[in-house]
């Protein structure tokens, strides 16, 4: 009596069971059984009677060790409970859910009601015994749980402190401010002179003043996502101007003559990046032709060439919309038109071009102004070295600026 007493509280606190009391085959059997029930409902819910019955009419009695386990699993039941009575004591047995045996007791004879009172005791002590037992066991089913779980966490920390670092990933590709196609027209006012030394010490000049031309550029970069700095410098481009008025001042200063200006240029290139610098190589050719109407002061030039020319460009802005370019060109001639035939023999000639200019996008719109100029030095093999009308040598300057707006189309 004093043990169960103590008992309650404990398992108060513990997980409730749901107990199965089997009847006992014995007279007073009965009696005893609800008394034990009485006495467990302290520390458990004990299967009503007649859910019960409808589970042992399929189990049948005596419950064999087999059918322990299905009547547990019918009722829901955690602990079940069975006494039976021989000729000295009765002997009360409780089991768990899966058969096994979890506590003992023995309890004198059903005789009266002390016999009775004395079997619900002791079934009641079966069943504390019982409770703590299923208790210590899902203790430790817990505590192996807590432990596995601290070891499986123990085992990702070290797995993670061991692990290799991944490689960094690859860094993207330098942001390139280079447009894929760059379409620009613009208008410029150019002075051009000629100026040819006769072998009579006098010199035939042609000075048109400032006239003005159209212009147009178009610049490709093929490669402008390529990994290779070089591969997304690289570029193609064509561009040129045509005179737009025109007059050429004679020598004896008496009359005008009508002039045409053309210019065409075409050439491929390479830029490197370094951060705000581009520094660039290009190589292409072109036509630099004026003509002029009938005069007897000179006659129409026109130079075809071929050209390699060192580029810089400075980013002035973080995001490369505004920049600085300049461009330094050597040309070789690879003819002058009808100057060899009028002065000579023959002419060569050479020259060298440079240019500066800003510009300035936003969005896909761009504008920019330039100061381009050129000169052509000639050298003439005369054909008759008495004829004071024959040359030695000459040069051909130009001097332009001009403005132009366009597209870069990314």
């Amino acid at each position: 009596m004093v043990l169960g007493a103590l008992a309650i509280p404990a398992l108060a606190q513990a997980q409730a069971r749901t107990v199965v009391i089997l009847p006992i085959d014995a007279r007073g059997g009965e009696a005893a059984r609800r008394a034990s029930a009485s006495r467990v409902a302290a520390i458990g819910e004990v299967i009503p009677r007649t859910r019960l019955r409808g589970a042992l009419r399929d189990t049948g009695l005596p419950v064999t060790d087999s059918g322990f386990a299905d009547l547990a699993r019918r009722l829901d039941a955690q602990v079940i409970v069975m006494a039976r009575v021989d000729e000295t004591a009765t002997r009360i047995e409780v089991r768990g859910s899966d058969g096994v045996v979890l506590a003992t007791r023995a309890a004198p004879l059903l005789r009266g009601t002390n016999g009775r009172q004395e079997v619900a005791d002791a079934t009641f002590s079966a069943v504390s015994a019982a409770v703590r037992t299923l208790d210590m066991r899902d203790d430790a089913v817990r505590e192996r749980a807590r432990h596995s779980e601290a070891l499986e966490v123990q085992e990702r920390a070290i797995e993670e402190a061991t692990r290799p670092e991944p490689p960094p990933p690859a860094p993207p590709p330098p942001r390139d401010a280079r447009p894929l196609v760059e379409v620009h027209s613009g208008v410029e006012g150019r002075m051009r002179r000629l100026e040819v030394n006769l072998a009579s010490r006098e010199r035939a000049v042609h000075d048109s003043g400032i006239f003005a031309e159209a212009a147009f550029d178009v610049r490709v970069h093929p490669l402008r996502r390529a990994e290779h700095g070089l591969l997304r410098g690289l570029y193609a481009e064509l561009g040129g101007t045509y005179s737009l008025t025109g007059a050429a001042t004679e020598r004896s200063q008496s009359g005008t003559v009508s002039m045409t200006a053309l210019r065409v240029h075409g050439g491929v290139g390479a830029e490197l990046d370094l951060g705000r610098v581009r520094l660039g190589l290009g190589v292409g050719g072109g036509l630099d032709e004026v003509s002029l109407g009938t005069n007897d002061v000179v006659p129409s030039a026109s130079f075809g060439y071929v050209r390699v020319a060192p580029t810089l460009r400075y980013q002035l802005s973080d995001d490369g919309a505004v920049a600085f370019d300049a461009t330094l060109g050597a040309r070789l001639a690879v003819g002058v038109g009808t100057l060899a035939e009028t002065y000579g023999d023959s002419a060569s000639a050479w020259g060298l071009d440079g240019s500066m200019g800003l510009s300035a996008r936003f969005g896909v719109f761009e504008m920019g102004a330039r100061l381009t100029g050129s000169r052509w030095s000639l050298d003439f093999a005369p054909a008759d070295p008495g004829n004071r009308e024959s040359a030695q040598n000459g040069q051909d300057l130009s001097l332009t600026l001009g403005a132009h707006v366009g597209l870069a189309i990314p």
